[in-house]
């Protein structure tokens, strides 16, 4: 969600535990950094790494409960349940701007889980091109089996993508041309 949101900063928080979701006061927290390349695995990435460090090197306060809590506030939280995006049909609604595409695109592309698609093709990447659209959004402009450029509502979208398998196909047979 917050690549979907377009957000610059993520974050990790340890709290103590309440009745509510996320709403004990907090021990710890540390934000991250989103940068614009990153997708849900990145991210996914970040976040272990950054709250398997958070508790190293808070251990010792947490151990003996050497640590002062503070009251979370309720301006600007949000919450997104496991439902808020079906992940067995992952779509992208192409009727957006360029960025909002891109950013859906980044949102569910965890390679070991799951791929959005396009016309069938699992997608890996996008590019935002400097070329405004000049056409309907979701228009093709250009296909290949490499990637398709495609208009949106303002600038046209490079689509990239997965031939993981086909790479895997070419090397069984042997086959340096493909």
């Amino acid at each position: 969600h917050p690549i979907l949101n377009n957000d610059s900063y993520s974050g990790v928080t340890f709290h103590k535990i309440d009745e509510g979701i996320d709403t004990g006061e907090i021990i710890f927290q540390k934000k991250i950094k989103i940068l614009n390349t990153d997708n849900c695995r990145d991210l996914y990435s970040k976040y272990i790494s950054t709250g398997t460090q958070l508790i190293l090197d808070n251990f010792n306060d947490i151990i003996s409960s050497n640590y002062s809590l503070k009251k979370q506030s309720s301006k600007n939280s949000s919450y997104y349940s496991k439902k808020s995006v079906n992940y067995k049909n992952l779509k992208i609604d192409f009727n957006k701007t360029a960025t909002e595409i891109f950013n859906q695109i980044r949102a569910f592309s965890y390679y070991d889980f799951q791929l959005p698609k396009f016309l069938n093709n699992e997608i890996i990447g996008a590019e935002i091109l400097n070329s405004k659209s000049s056409f309907i959004p979701n228009e093709i402009i250009f296909e290949s089996k490499y990637y398709t450029i495609i208009s949106t509502i303002d600038f046209d979208l490079k689509i990239y993508f997965n031939l993981y398998n086909d790479l895997w196909n070419a090397c069984k047979i042997d086959d340096c041309e493909t």
